[in-house]
């Protein structure tokens, strides 16, 4: 009987270095569509094209952490609405014109679509409950180990950050506000001599942690180096469960009222580029009520199943509860041990990111690994109403020489598996349920 951990292991032997547009990716690509098609089962490639984001906006990014303290350290030195116009202009910058303007050349990918109980062209038609499951077949390019150790603790610092930056721009607010009525000039006052001698060294101490990290990561990316990344957990071992679930469903689904589909996305490690053309092109064909998406990203390590609970800090987007209960449910019954996380913009997002800016919110993002203490920054989460076990997934060894084949735990892989399946029954006895056919009435009813 074949296993995850089994398909894996062939994934690895055909392409380990599978970067987006390289001879290895698309080797990748031929195996996992032809290990589809020995399975029953119908791929279909879709190409998409998009521009990487460039060198330049590193260099966006570094100058936005190190002004953005040096303007809290001397906002007294500022008129308060000159001093938010620059901090906006500062931000709009960095993460609008600098990834425009510094733009790689045009890219192109490639995903791999297949429906499982149905033809993928099928697939959310006649208002039919659906689930994709979908991960990432790409791979990063290698970063040293200590630095992915260094930047283990980089979301707790940006989000650090954005309450310092959230100081500043309270303190300019209300100082430029108060300054219209002239009666308010001793709490201007007041309030200025707070920031000149506590305000200003709190918001720079929040900063300026982030700022060294980005300045490092930045630097670093300069220096030529030999290393390669070998993705097992990242991105293979979504794609092995994936495969494997995909073997199963197809006896298991045939002639449900639930459609099972699969979406192999590439571009994930270029800013979910992949994700983002399937939301884009099959976004508005999809149910959002009728749609689950289920997205396995790096799962073969550690001893806890791991769901991200939302995304985002300043602007949050949460998935929907009952989706989130059900999951909790089944993870309680399959695992081990479980959790639930919160990602920000910040340090990136996931694919469940991606559908629910587009309205899906019964979107799930799931991973396995070993989990380590993040109170520090569930105390900061819960300053803006975000709660999620005080925990992280231990990510130190992505995009680096450890994420090799020897890392990856058959265990993991096996119970992350059998909880997606779980997980999918349980939809389909709740579908089942609640679409059953009504039965023809009796002899002794009358006619309509």
């Amino acid at each position: 009987m074949t296993t995850p951990f089994d398909l894996l292991n062939r994934l690895y032997s055909v392409a380990p270095h599978r970067i987006t547009g390289t001879p290895e990716a698309d080797a990748a690509r031929a195996w996992l569509t032809q290990y589809l098609s020995e399975q029953g089962l119908e791929p279909e490639l879709v190409d998409f094209h998009y521009r990487a984001t460039g060198l330049f906006s590193r260099f966006s990014m570094l100058l936005n952490a190190w002004v953005t303290p040096l303007l809290g350290f001397f906002a007294l030195a500022l008129d308060p609405w000159i001093g938010l116009a620059a901090l906006a202009a500062l931000n709009l910058f960095d993460f609008v014109l600098a990834p425009k303007i510094g733009r790689a050349r045009s890219a192109r990918g490639v995903n791999v679509l297949v429906g499982v109980n149905r033809p993928w062209p099928e697939m959310g038609t006649g208002r039919r409950p659906l689930v994709i499951i979908t991960a990432h077949t790409d791979t990063a390019r290698a970063e040293p180990l200590w630095l992915r150790r260094l930047g283990s603790s980089d979301d707790t610092l940006y989000s650090l950050a954005a309450i310092g930056v959230g100081l500043l721009v309270l303190f300019w607010l209300t100082t430029g506000l108060l300054g219209l009525w002239s009666e308010a000039l001793p709490l201007v006052i007041g309030l200025r001599a707070f920031w000149d001698g506590v305000g200003r060294w709190v918001m720079s101490g929040l900063c300026v942690p982030i700022a060294l990290s980005v300045s490092v990561w930045v630097l670093q990316g300069l220096v030529k180096h030999d290393l390669v990344n070998p993705g097992a957990d990242d991105n293979g071992s979504g794609v092995a469960v994936a495969l494997d679930l995909a073997s199963a469903l197809k006896v298991e689904r045939a002639g449900s009222l639930l459609d099972i589909a699969l979406a192999f996305v590439d571009a994930e490690e270029v800013g979910l580029r992949g994700t983002r053309d399937l939301v884009e092109r099959f976004g508005e064909k999809l149910d959002p009520d009728l749609t689950t998406i289920v997205n396995l990203d790096s799962v073969g390590r550690g001893d806890t199943l791991v769901s991200v609970r939302g995304q985002g800090l300043l602007r949050q987007r949460r998935p929907d509860p009952e989706t989130l209960a059900l999951w909790a449910d089944v993870s309680a019954s399959h695992a081990r041990s479980h959790a639930s996380i919160w990602m920000t913009f910040f340090s990136g997002g996931t694919d469940q990111d991606a559908w629910l800016a587009r309205g899906y919110r019964r979107a799930l993002s799931i991973s396995h690994g070993d989990i380590t203490p993040r109170r520090l920054r569930a105390t900061v989460y819960r300053a803006f109403g975000i709660v999620a076990d005080p925990v992280d997934v231990v990510w130190s060894h992505l995009h680096s020489p450890a994420d090799s084949l020897a890392g990856i735990s058959p265990a993991a892989l096996a119970e992350t598996r059998a909880a997606i399946l779980a997980f999918i029954r349980a939809l389909g006895a709740l579908h089942d349920s609640t679409t059953a056919p009504i039965p023809p009435p009796s002899s002794d009813s009358p006619a309509p």
